[in-house]
């Protein structure tokens, strides 16, 4: 997991990829899971 720091509301949350989530993300109060493929979708953007 990796922690991001949300300086804009000071909220912390934990980032868990999960390779076969339906949506793009879901946030589960300071849990937000990310779907592989986003993740791979902004690495070719080069976001």
């Amino acid at each position: 997991m990796l922690p991001v720091n949300n300086q804009a509301h000071g909220v912390r949350k934990k980032v868990v990829v999960v390779p076969d989530l339906l949506q793009d993300y879901i946030v589960l109060g300071d849990v937000v899971l990310v779907s592989l493929r986003l993740i791979k979708e902004l690495m070719k953007k080069g976001a």
